[in-house]
């Protein structure tokens, strides 16, 4: 466009020089020629009288077509630079409008291409707060869920510990040691140090009493808890079991 803007002033520039040109000519001619007065001077005859009335007609013709060439330079030279400044006009126009369209079309596919990035992103963003919320949700749920089974064995345990005391006061060491077997079981479930410490406490004290009540699976199923125990209660374990097997021979 820029290019196309000096190429008019160019033109615009030699059609001014031409115009300053076919005025100059006519103009220069006409001073060259100028309008010729004849100078008065005495009329002696009929002759001389009819002379100059012949030099003043020709000097009229000469001066109407000097005239007549200044105005049809002026009005085709006139003619010349509208004809010019409308080109000029017309094509600035039409190069404007395109320009126009260009850059109309070029804010849309920026406008569309934020969008499309905006909407993107939008939906990335959305994608991951309803991953963190879910994962937030299950992870409350969970413990919930870990909260209401820890107070399901607690309430367990503890009604399994009321059970072994009610067998020992009435003197069933078969089913106070069976009792105490179920609350190490429970207390293995969740690692619960003082749930496992107290059965243990309380199957050494059933067995180093009286151990006649104790048949094959009893022995057995205390022998594969013994075994689930944490490392930290092996010292615990291996004097229990070492008390079943001596009053067991």
């Amino acid at each position: 466009m820029q290019k196309f803007h000096v190429v008019i002033g160019g033109v615009v520039v030699v059609l001014s020089f031409l115009l300053a040109i076919i005025v100059a000519e006519p103009v220069s001619a006409f001073s060259q020629a100028g309008f010729i007065t004849p100078t008065p001077r005495a009329v002696s005859d009929p002759v001389q009288e009819e002379l100059l009335k012949q030099e003043v007609a020709l000097l009229q013709k000469q001066n109407q077509q000097l005239l007549d060439t200044l105005y049809w330079s002026l009005g085709i030279s006139f003619a010349i630079v509208l004809s010019a400044i409308g080109a000029v006009l017309y094509f600035n126009f039409r190069f404007s409008e395109r320009e126009k369209q260009q850059m109309q079309e070029a804010l849309v596919r920026e406008i569309e291409r934020n969008v499309s990035k905006y909407e993107e992103k939008s939906r990335e963003d959305l994608k991951e707060f309803v991953q963190r919320e879910v994962r937030r949700q299950v992870g409350r749920l969970q413990r919930g869920l870990e909260d209401l089974q820890s107070q399901i064995l607690f309430m367990e345990y503890s009604l399994k510990e009321m059970e072994a005391e009610k067998w020992s006061e009435k003197g069933v060491k078969g089913n106070e040691f069976t009792a105490y077997l179920e609350m190490l079981e429970i207390a293995l479930k969740t690692d619960w140090e003082y749930g496992i410490t107290n059965a243990l406490d309380g199957l050494t004290n059933v067995v180093s009493e009286e151990i006649g009540f104790l048949d094959a699976k009893d022995i057995s199923d205390l022998h594969e808890l013994l075994s689930r125990l944490p490392k930290r209660y092996q010292g615990v374990a291996d004097r229990l079991w070492q008390i079943v097997k001596n009053r067991k021979v």
